[in-house]
């Protein structure tokens, strides 16, 4: 094993760029995205799934009001909410 001195933020940087480039940007660590859709790299195209294989949840919530029982319902929201918000930004 060869030891060096670790890589500077900009090294780093142009590493992890060359590294997205030469797969076309698909690493698949979960391959469900396989089972549901017939080309993956297409689904990841239309933002239906991660770079990652992780599909991306579609509206799995109804908009009634928020009660107790309701906790899970509540954290989907949430869930849902952030990645919309992501993919806006990205």
């Amino acid at each position: 094993m060869v030891e060096r001195a670790p890589m500077t933020e900009e090294e780093f940087k142009k590493y992890m760029e060359s590294f997205h480039d030469l797969g076309g940007g698909l690493h698949l660590y979960t391959f469900e995205a396989v089972k549901r859709f017939r080309s993956v790299r297409r689904a990841f195209r239309r933002g239906h799934i991660s770079p990652y294989g992780e599909i991306y949840p579609k509206r799995p919530f109804s908009n009634k009001k928020p009660t107790r029982g309701r906790a899970m319902n509540e954290l989907k929201k949430k869930i849902y909410g952030e990645l919309k918000s992501q993919r806006k930004s990205a």
